[in-house]
């Protein structure tokens, strides 16, 4: 036991009593802690340095901090290079509907007069079945701007290709691109209300057609249709009139959940 520790004797010829004071109680603590000492310091010492660290990048960039921009959110394609000897910027707007039509820019950075092309290549097809490349026209009141529009017609990874041809050569450059549908355009009123006339008349013509030759194919040149030829071709007409209706109801459920499908994809 510490020195420190011992108590002193009561009275001559008691025994000592040992009696533990708070200088004790700090000896037996430093005492037990005394393994770990090194080890409490190192981590200690860490722990500064690495504030030390994150206050010099904090001030770093609190100084010398730029501020970037990026168009977030937006489906447009913007390509700045070169094409083939051509410095050239292309801003592709792509559709929000699928099919749907991209508009596309291209700016010729030089005063060479050139023909620009685009052409889109649908990666699950082959470029032999691409379509011909549609030929750039030049914006009324710009220098050197040439527009177009290319029709995307399914949704899927795309190559807009765009070729410039001049004095200087001829270059391509593929730029990727995703036709992905971002909304659903509703159907105007008056087309639906014309395409409602049409389709009923469709489907009476349809089913006077069959009425008509029911009834009136076997008969002979000039004769009239009797009860039973008349008969004939009501039933004919009934007949089709209920396929049609169960072509219609089947076409009108295939729609909804296609278009059900649709719309939880946006």
């Amino acid at each position: 036991m510490d020195r420190a520790a011992l108590g002193k004797l009561d009275a001559k010829g008691e025994a000592m009593k040992s009696r533990i004071g708070v200088v004790g109680c700090w000896s037996i603590g430093f005492g037990l802690l005394s393994p770990i000492t090194p080890i409490l310091h190192h981590a200690i010492s860490e722990i500064r340095i690495a504030s030390s660290r994150l206050l010099i990048l904090i001030v770093f960039v609190f100084i010398f901090g730029f501020s970037a921009q990026a168009h977030i959110g937006s489906p447009d394609v913007f390509y700045e290079g070169t094409i083939g000897p051509y410095p050239a910027h292309v801003t592709i707007r792509m559709p929000t509907v699928v099919p749907g039509r991209a508009q596309i820019l291209v700016r010729n950075d030089t005063n060479l007069p050139v023909e620009v092309s685009f052409r889109p290549l649908f990666v699950s097809s082959a470029v032999t079945n691409a379509p011909p490349p549609d030929i750039g026209q030049a914006v009324l009141g710009a220098t050197n701007l040439y527009s177009g529009e290319l029709w995307l017609m399914t949704s899927g990874g795309y190559s807009i290709e765009v070729k410039m041809r001049g004095s200087a050569g001829e270059g391509a450059v593929e730029i990727p691109v995703n036709s992905v549908a971002l909304r659903q355009k509703p159907l105007p009123r008056a087309l639906g209300i014309i395409l409602s006339v049409l389709g009923i008349a469709l489907v009476i013509g349809g089913v006077a057609i069959v009425m008509g030759a029911a009834r009136d194919s076997v008969l002979a040149p000039g004769a009239q249709p009797g009860l039973r030829d008349s008969l004939k071709g009501w039933i004919a007409g009934i007949i089709t009139l209920c396929i049609v209706t169960g072509a219609l109801w089947f076409g009108s459920r295939w729609w909804k959940h296609d278009e059900f499908v649709f719309r939880n994809g946006l």
